[in-house]
């Protein structure tokens, strides 16, 4: 992966993608910084997205858990994880009617849940960092992919029914990352 060498912030990883429409800038849990970029854009893009960001980054690396404690943080967001998320989607289940396989806990950098075909959700741990409402709605999401797994029309009617609000709290959760919180 191509590194742009920067004097204040070191190496930032700069990251090419089909499906990326604009250049974006993030920092990660240990401090890290990459970018994301169209396939064809220019690199003075990326180059003036960083100039034009140096004070949101100082800012949010100064926020950035240190190296050390993060394990410490990770194990207990893990153990809150598995105290609270399997009890919450198996009382959602049972109140919509709803019935999968297992479930299991993630801390994927990208999802906050899913449904494979076989019936098992997978819930982020980092949802633990997210208010109960975004929580609910990320089970409820997936809980409704035991029933369709797609995103078409009647997938958001089955989580309309169960959510009606669920287009603001999609909203919402876009504002939030995993891993990121």
């Amino acid at each position: 992966m191509p590194i742009l060498q920067d004097k204040e912030f070191g190496s930032i990883t700069l990251r090419r993608s089909r499906l990326a429409r604009v250049v974006r800038l993030k920092v990660d849990t240990h401090g890290r910084v990459s970018m994301s970029m169209p396939m064809r854009a220019p690199l003075y893009l990326a180059k003036q997205l960083l100039e034009d960001s140096r004070p949101q980054l100082r800012r949010l690396l100064a926020d950035a858990p240190s190296r050390a404690t993060d394990p410490l943080q990770l194990k207990a967001l893990r153990k809150k994880a598995k105290e609270f998320l399997p009890s919450r989607l198996q009382q959602l289940a049972a109140k919509h009617g709803f019935s999968y396989q297992k479930s299991r806990l993630s801390s994927a950098g990208t999802r906050w849940g899913s449904c494979s075909s076989r019936g098992t959700i997978s819930l982020n741990i980092y949802l633990m960092t997210l208010p109960s409402e975004l929580i609910d709605y990320v089970i409820i999401h997936e809980l409704c992919h035991t029933k369709h797994m797609n995103h078409s029309r009647s997938f958001w009617q089955l989580v309309a029914a169960y959510c009606p609000d669920y287009k603001q709290l999609r909203r919402l959760l876009k504002q939030h990352r995993p891993a990121q919180n």
